[in-house]
């Protein structure tokens, strides 16, 4: 490499690092195996006659959270609620548009390899394990890191294992990163393929650039369009783009040139494509989106007859308590309590000290309009918290309260009403294969005893007589991975709940 070339490429990295917030930095890759799919399914559109269909249609996607082996760094819940409603927002049409639903609640991966670098070889071991079948899987690591490169991606499609990166600071409702994933899911190349990890330098590749792409197997597409069919992404309602990146605004007139020598005008605004996010509002072509029905059709394990319960969530919760500004009796545990949604079959509930809830926020998602936390809380302490009402398939914030906060009392709730008088999980980080419940009752009481994860799925789940006295009984972790849980104890007046961090 020249001297010259070099130093243009330290350039463009850092300028690229300024940037980057506000454009895609995709990592896709085997393009080639990307490409045979989408020019069978280009193949297929046009040997068959593809009806429009006359409902929408809607398709599973799992979400994968991903934090360090000690539960920490995770994606924010909320973050990721955005983020697919941002996807249904884009991929909506009247009538007969894609829509996606969460399968099966979110997955909790506690694993710091696939936190740090989840392309790395102890990385991918986890996704594969975690995978699911009937589903598109998006797994949410800190970084999707760039296997060298100097410019990390924001996220990428991998088409050989069939899963989507996102990484984390771009899980959310700003980025429209998943978006555009999404689209190589369903078999769409970049606009300017064949430029990928070579972007277009006046200095290296000309005003005039040659026949072929700088992979040298890949022909520079044409503004006239004669070439389309096999040339670029393959598409011909999508103009040439030779990754003008990074470039600053929607109006590209850096001067490149096609072979043969017609100034090149690429569409700033195609989802698929590297420009600025501001540079919208962003859509897919007509072919592409055909590209995309193509592609679905061809993939029977993501047909589902599931449909919402509901299409939309009523409005915001309405909180009962703790009210705002409001003091509570006791810290060692509160009640968080609000009326019912319609539509809504889950609430997430997110308690911080800050009101951005940035610096240790705890997040759990409940199936009832209440819950009763225990653990978190310091004496005399401001706390911030809000409820987000959603379903599968509705996640748009709409249905979020107002952040309120309240003031934790100096004392404990012993005048509380509850049966259970104390309550004990034992260690806490749990390293071996079960855990120790501890209970000091006045009175002899049943109680449904069980392990749940952060999502609200119920792992184990028990009857137990407690006698009154001192009382303990061992619940088997064994089966359960690694990550932060809550043990749920649930008698005729009361479910409480303390947080577990399971660290085998």
């Amino acid at each position: 490499m020249s001297y010259f070339k070099l130093f243009t490429t330290i350039l463009l990295t850092l300028f690229a690092t300024v940037v980057m917030g506000q454009q895609h930095v995709c990592g896709l890759h085997d393009h080639a195996l990307l490409t045979e799919r989408l020019l069978a399914n280009k193949k297929y559109l046009n040997e068959h006659n593809i009806h429009s269909r006359d409902a929408t249609t809607y398709v599973p996607i799992k979400y994968h959270l991903i934090g360090k082996t000690d539960g920490s760094g995770r994606p924010a819940i909320s973050d990721v609620l955005d983020m697919h409603c941002e996807l249904n927002n884009f991929y909506f049409e009247e009538e007969d548009g894609f829509q996606f639903y969460i399968k099966d609640g979110f997955n909790f991966i506690d694993n710091t390899f696939a936190y740090e670098d989840a392309t790395s070889l102890d990385g991918e071991v986890i996704l594969a394990e975690n995978k699911v079948a009937n589903a598109i899987n998006v797994f949410i690591p800190k970084t999707a890191f760039s296997n060298g490169n100097s410019v990390p991606w924001n996220g990428n499609y991998d088409p050989v294992n069939d899963w989507i990166r996102i990484e984390k600071a771009n899980a959310n409702g700003t980025s429209l990163n998943l978006n555009h994933q999404v689209g190589h899911y369903f078999s769409l190349l970049h606009p300017f393929n064949g430029w990928d990890f070579d972007p277009y330098n006046v200095n290296i590749h000309g005003e005039i650039v040659g026949e072929w792409s700088p992979t040298g197997n890949i022909p520079n597409e044409l503004m006239d369009g004669s070439n389309c069919e096999t040339a670029g992404d393959y598409i011909c309602d999508t103009p040439p783009s030779y990754l003008f990146w990074p470039w600053i605004g929607c109006d590209y007139d850096g001067g490149a040139r096609d072979p043969n020598g017609e100034l090149v005008d690429p569409d700033e605004y195609n989802m698929m494509g590297f420009f600025d996010i501001d540079c919208s509002p962003k859509y897919l072509s007509e072919m592409q989106k055909a590209i995309i029905e193509v592609d679905y059709i061809n993939r029977p394990e993501i047909h589902s007859p599931w449909s919402p319960s509901a299409t939309s969530i009523g409005a915001a919760p309405v909180i009962v308590e703790p009210v705002d500004d409001s003091t509570t009796s006791g810290y060692d545990h509160v009640i968080f309590d609000w009326e019912p949604v319609a539509g809504a079959t889950s609430y997430l509930l997110e308690i911080d000290r800050t009101s951005n809830f940035s610096l240790n926020p705890t997040s759990q998602i409940v199936f009832e309009s209440y819950a009763d936390v225990y653990g978190i809380f310091e004496a005399d302490k401001t706390y911030h918290w809000r409820v987000t009402a959603f379903n599968p398939y509705t996640t748009c914030g709409g249905a979020i309260t107002t952040v309120n906060k309240f003031k934790t009392g100096l004392g404990l709730n012993n005048n509380n009403v509850f049966s259970i008088s104390d309550f004990k999980v034992e260690p806490n980080p749990v390293s071996q294969n079960y855990v120790l419940v501890t209970l000091d009752e006045k009175d002899a009481l049943d109680a449904e005893i069980s392990i749940v994860s952060i999502d609200g799925q119920i792992l184990q789940n028990t009857i137990q007589y407690f006698s009154s006295g001192h009382t303990s009984i061992e619940l088997s972790v064994e089966a359960i991975p690694n990550g932060i849980y809550f043990v749920n104890i649930k008698t005729k007046d009361q479910i409480i709940a303390k947080k577990v961090i399971v660290a085998k």
